[in-house]
């Protein structure tokens, strides 16, 4: 398995509460980032929620 050394993290998608003046992108621009990281080479995603 091929796993890429760069790693796209997700902490500025959706939020809610105390994060959601830092994590507020949209999904229009969320799908935007994963496509251009995807198409990048990427294919680590960190979703870890801490």
């Amino acid at each position: 398995m091929y796993v890429s050394e760069l790693c796209l993290g997700t902490m500025t998608f959706g939020g809610q509460g105390f994060w959601k003046v830092m994590c507020g992108l949209g999904q229009e621009l969320v799908t935007a980032l994963v496509k251009q990281s995807f198409d990048s080479g990427v294919n680590f995603i960190d979703t870890a929620n801490v």
